[in-house]
Protein backbone atom coordinates (compact mmCIF):
# COMPACT_ATOMS: atom_id res chain seq x y z
CA UNK A 1 0.00 0.00 0.00
CA UNK A 2 3.07 2.28 1.07
CA UNK A 3 5.23 1.22 -1.23
CA UNK A 4 4.67 2.69 -5.20
CA UNK A 5 8.31 2.58 -5.63
CA UNK A 6 10.45 5.86 -6.79
CA UNK A 7 7.20 8.50 -8.10
CA UNK A 8 7.84 11.98 -10.01
CA UNK A 9 6.55 13.29 -6.52
CA UNK A 10 9.13 11.42 -4.68
CA UNK A 11 12.19 12.68 -6.62
CA UNK A 12 10.47 16.30 -6.91
CA UNK A 13 10.54 16.62 -2.99
CA UNK A 14 13.91 15.09 -2.39
CA UNK A 15 15.23 17.05 -5.00
CA UNK A 16 13.58 20.62 -3.18
CA UNK A 17 14.91 19.03 0.31
CA UNK A 18 18.79 18.80 -0.86
CA UNK A 19 18.51 21.66 -2.87
CA UNK A 20 16.95 24.25 0.41
CA UNK A 21 19.35 22.36 2.74
CA UNK A 22 22.77 22.46 0.48
CA UNK A 23 22.67 25.31 -1.21
CA UNK A 24 22.32 28.21 1.43
CA UNK A 25 24.54 25.52 3.49
CA UNK A 26 27.32 25.52 0.91
CA UNK A 27 27.03 29.54 0.35
CA UNK A 28 27.01 30.47 4.23
CA UNK A 29 29.69 28.16 4.99
CA UNK A 30 31.91 29.75 2.40
CA UNK A 31 30.77 33.22 3.65
CA UNK A 32 31.93 32.74 6.98
CA UNK A 33 35.07 31.31 6.00
CA UNK A 34 35.90 34.28 3.90
CA UNK A 35 34.50 36.70 7.05
CA UNK A 36 36.79 34.96 9.60
CA UNK A 37 40.03 35.71 6.67
CA UNK A 38 38.52 39.18 6.89
CA UNK A 39 38.35 39.39 10.48
CA UNK A 40 41.57 38.35 10.70
CA UNK A 41 43.20 40.55 8.13
CA UNK A 42 44.69 37.73 6.02
CA UNK A 43 46.32 39.00 2.71
CA UNK A 44 46.65 35.01 1.42
CA UNK A 45 43.72 35.14 -1.29
CA UNK A 46 43.54 31.44 -1.37
CA UNK A 47 42.66 31.23 2.57
CA UNK A 48 39.32 31.46 2.56
CA UNK A 49 39.09 28.54 -0.02
CA UNK A 50 40.99 26.82 2.35
CA UNK A 51 39.09 27.38 5.51
CA UNK A 52 36.11 26.69 3.71
CA UNK A 53 37.30 23.25 2.29
CA UNK A 54 38.16 22.25 5.97
CA UNK A 55 35.04 23.79 7.46
CA UNK A 56 32.80 21.34 5.00
CA UNK A 57 35.00 18.66 5.07
CA UNK A 58 34.78 18.66 8.80
CA UNK A 59 30.92 18.70 7.77
CA UNK A 60 30.78 15.90 6.22
CA UNK A 61 33.36 13.47 8.18
CA UNK A 62 30.31 14.75 10.91
CA UNK A 63 27.41 13.64 9.12
CA UNK A 64 29.47 10.37 8.19
CA UNK A 65 29.98 9.78 12.02
CA UNK A 66 26.66 11.26 13.63
CA UNK A 67 24.65 8.19 11.96
CA UNK A 68 26.47 5.83 13.66
CA UNK A 69 26.88 7.59 16.78
CA UNK A 70 22.99 8.52 17.45
CA UNK A 71 22.27 4.60 16.40
CA UNK A 72 25.09 3.71 19.16
CA UNK A 73 24.09 6.03 22.11
CA UNK A 74 20.16 5.46 21.35
CA UNK A 75 20.72 1.68 21.39
CA UNK A 76 22.52 1.55 24.77
CA UNK A 77 21.04 4.55 26.77
CA UNK A 78 17.49 5.28 24.84
CA UNK A 79 16.26 8.05 22.95
CA UNK A 80 16.40 10.42 26.49
CA UNK A 81 19.91 10.40 26.41
CA UNK A 82 19.75 11.10 23.04
CA UNK A 83 18.18 14.67 23.83
CA UNK A 84 20.22 15.39 26.77
CA UNK A 85 23.64 14.53 24.53
CA UNK A 86 22.68 16.92 21.72
CA UNK A 87 21.20 19.56 24.35
CA UNK A 88 24.96 19.31 26.07
CA UNK A 89 26.54 19.72 22.83
CA UNK A 90 24.70 22.71 21.95
CA UNK A 91 25.57 24.28 25.03
CA UNK A 92 29.26 23.47 24.14
CA UNK A 93 29.17 24.53 20.52
CA UNK A 94 27.50 27.70 22.17
CA UNK A 95 29.95 28.12 24.24
CA UNK A 96 32.97 27.50 21.59
CA UNK A 97 31.50 30.33 19.23
CA UNK A 98 31.45 32.85 22.00
CA UNK A 99 33.99 34.29 21.38
CA UNK A 100 33.12 33.94 17.17
CA UNK A 101 30.26 36.09 18.09
CA UNK A 102 32.06 38.92 20.00
CA UNK A 103 34.43 39.44 16.79
CA UNK A 104 31.57 39.85 15.00
CA UNK A 105 29.61 41.99 16.52
CA UNK A 106 32.85 44.28 17.02
CA UNK A 107 33.25 44.48 14.15
CA UNK A 108 29.50 45.05 12.45
CA UNK A 109 29.54 47.56 15.77
CA UNK A 110 33.01 49.64 13.68
CA UNK A 111 31.33 48.74 10.37
CA UNK A 112 28.30 50.56 11.09
CA UNK A 113 30.06 53.58 13.15
CA UNK A 114 32.57 54.00 9.61
CA UNK A 115 29.29 53.62 7.24
CA UNK A 116 27.82 56.54 9.62
CA UNK A 117 30.48 58.97 9.45
CA UNK A 118 30.60 58.39 5.50
CA UNK A 119 26.56 59.42 4.79
CA UNK A 120 27.17 62.28 7.32
CA UNK A 121 29.78 64.36 6.63
CA UNK A 122 28.97 66.94 9.40
CA UNK A 123 28.94 64.36 12.02
CA UNK A 124 32.42 62.90 11.16
CA UNK A 125 33.64 66.99 10.77
CA UNK A 126 32.05 67.58 14.72
CA UNK A 127 33.93 64.87 16.24
CA UNK A 128 37.02 64.56 14.60
CA UNK A 129 37.30 68.41 15.27
CA UNK A 130 37.63 69.58 11.59
CA UNK A 131 34.77 72.43 11.77
CA UNK A 132 33.92 72.33 8.41
CA UNK A 133 37.19 71.10 6.88
CA UNK A 134 36.04 68.42 4.16
CA UNK A 135 39.22 66.63 4.02
CA UNK A 136 38.59 65.49 7.84
CA UNK A 137 35.86 63.09 6.17
CA UNK A 138 36.61 59.41 6.88
CA UNK A 139 35.81 58.65 2.69
CA UNK A 140 36.40 61.44 0.53
CA UNK A 141 34.76 62.14 -2.41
Amino acid sequence: CYDQGATPKNAALLFAAGFFVAAPDGVLGGAAAKNVCDYNRATDKKLPAAVSGLVNGFGSIGAILQGIGTAALVSRFGWKSLFVALAALMTAASVVLAPAIKLEHAFLKAAAKYHHYENDPSESQSQQGGGGNTSNNLVSA
